[in-house]
Order: structure tokens, then sequence, then C-alpha cells
């Protein structure tokens, strides 16, 4: 757990610096580097890690198709086993892609790398790389083919969107409910609806059950999701206060806040709620940053210290996450 504390701590000093001098872009990296180094230097951490271990190995044994989880995301196993045959060495692999993906992207998109240090490292980026691989390496992917999306190019942003939704298939919901938020219309909801249509064709079988898996996995306790809520909300409070968002995202923030409360309510009653609750926490941060990439808006001062705050609080709770799964995996 030490380890974990010293390295937020050393991330977040140095954060801190580079948004005060106005190089965040330069020392990112550097700050980032033990936070890193405890994701691919990890042992038999997270509680999922066991489970995709096991998983990797009978691929390696069997060397073809498991079917357990999504294609792609079998095919990259399977690639990778066969180079390496090492399963423990895949995963970590696996998580080095995720993170050249995440800072890939947001140095594609935004001029200060504000939304990834503030926001995905200090809350999604452990759970991303150590715990749920399949949804971290998906969503990271939707967030580097944000960047065609914003300068125009989207059959290159649905190709990327087609290949994460085969590595994790809640992410072609993902990535059609970021097309929707920034280019809110009719269109946009027919091609959801359409998408929605097409991903159930063609995997009804396995969403079914996996639907059956979470339905049957219920919250135990009371405190489930109430970290992501509040995050949420305190992140759609800061976009509602500052002007350039409320005036451009008005409409946006209320989805947005609504899709917080309702993801929530599902999460009281069903273990799957809590992934939505990620899912909708990543796309604030989507949102946000694709805005500020295109150049609508600009983050003030204010809001900046303000994330980063938030940022900070984040990172308590993904503290709290680590030390309450201590010893499982």
């Amino acid at each position: 757990m030490i380890p974990y504390v010293l390295a937020f701590l050393f991330y977040f000093t140095f954060v801190g610096i580079g948004i005060v001098r106005g190089n965040l872009r330069r020392l990112l990296p550097f700050a980032a580097i033990p936070i890193v180094g405890l994701v691919l230097l990890r042992g038999m951490v997270g509680a999922d890690t066991f489970t995709y271990e096991q998983f990797s190995d009978a691929i390696r044994i069997d060397d073809t198709y498991t079917f357990t989880f999504e294609p792609l995301f079998e095919f990259i196993v399977l690639f990778l086993v066969k180079v390496t045959n090492n399963s423990h060495l895949v995963l970590v692999i696996i998580g080095a892609l995720t993170t050249i993906l995440l800072f890939g992207a947001s140095y594609s998109i935004e001029r200060q790398p504000y939304i990834l240090a503030l926001g995905i490292i200090p809350y999604m980026y452990i759970d991303m790389t150590m715990n749920g691989l399949r949804y971290g390496l998906a969503f990271a992917l939707i967030f580097y083919a944000s960047n065609f999306l914003i300068r125009g190019k989207k059959y290159v942003y649905i190709l990327l969107a087609l290949s994460a939704a085969l590595i994790q298939i809640t992410s072609a919901l993902l990535a059609t409910l970021l097309i929707v938020l920034l280019e809110f219309g009719l269109r946009e909801i027919f091609f959801f609806m359409f998408c929605a249509l097409i991903v159930f064709c063609f995997s009804g079988g396995y969403l079914q059950s996996k639907l059956d898996t979470y339905l049957s996995l219920k919250t135990e306790n009371a405190s489930t999701g109430l970290a992501p809520l509040f995050l949420s909300t305190l992140s759609l409070i800061t976009l509602w206060y500052d002007k350039a968002f409320k005036k451009i995202g008005r409409t946006q923030i209320f989805l947005l806040a609504t899709f917080s409360v309702g993801t929530f309510v599902l999460t009281k009653f069903f273990y799957m709620g809590l992934r939505f609750q990620q899912l909708n926490l990543f796309l604030i941060y989507l949102f946000v940053a694709c805005l500020v990439g295109s150049k609508k808006i600009q983050l003030g001062k204010n809001t900046v210290l303000i994330i980063f705050l938030i940022g900070f609080l984040a990172a308590g709770f993904q503290l709290r996450n680590i030390y309450n799964c201590a010893g499982v995996g």
C-alpha cells in the first residue's frame, strides 16, 4: 500500500509544478513514472489478474481461441502469448499498450493534458491496466479514436470504435454516446440505435451470457458506487459553472447528469451498474477533452484548480479501493 501512496504523492507534486509553470505537457510523463512502474512491475495484483492469467494460460496451451471474451481481445492475447510464451508478461504488455494509447490520445488532443493528468490517471488508470484489462484497452482506443472524430475523420473513428468493441463490447456504447454528445441531433440518435442493433445481432448470445452473469452479481456494500457518482457530480458542477462549457454544452451536461444518477441507481441493484458508472465518468472526461481539443472552449485557471482538487480526491478514492482489495487476486 505504501508504494502506491508514495507514487501518487510524487505524481501530484510534479503535476502541480507542471500546472503552475505551464509545462504540464513536459512534466506529466516524468510525474507518472512511479505509477506506470507499479503497473509494469506488478505481481499477482488485482481482483481479475488471476482470471486473466488462467485465460492466457488456456490460450497458450490450446494454441487457439477459447471464445471466453471478445474476439479481438482473444486474438491479441493469442498473438502475445505466442511471442512471449509468458502469461503474466502478456498482461503487462496489454497494460503498456493501454498506457501508450492514453498518452498518445491525450497529447494529440489536448495542448496541456489536464484530462489525462487530473481525471483518468488519478482514479481510473490503475484499474484500467491492472484489473479491467479489456475495458481499459478498449476505452483507451476510443480515447485515441476521438482525435480523428474532432478532426472530421468520422470513418476512421468508426473503424477504431468497432475495433474497440471487439476488445470490450461496452466500448461501443461509449463511442456512440460520445458522438451524440459532440454532434447532438436526431441523426446521431438514430446512428446510436443502428449501432446498438448491429451489436445485438452479432453478439446477442455473448451479450445474453454476460448479462446473465452480471444480473446474478448483487452489490452488498451500501457505499458501492458513491465514489464515481461523487466524482461525476463534482465534474459536472465544475462544467456548469464554467461559462464557456455552460454556453456550449448545457444540454449535454443535463444528459450526463441523468446518466450519472441512472447508473448509480442501477449499481444499487446490480454489480454491472458499477461498470456503467465507470463508462459514464470516462465519457465525461472524453467529452471535455474533445471540446478542448477542437478549440471550442478553453479551460480557465479556476476550472483547472478545481479539477486538480477533484483529481486529488479521486486518487484518495483509488487508494481506498487498492487498500480494500489488498490480498485479492
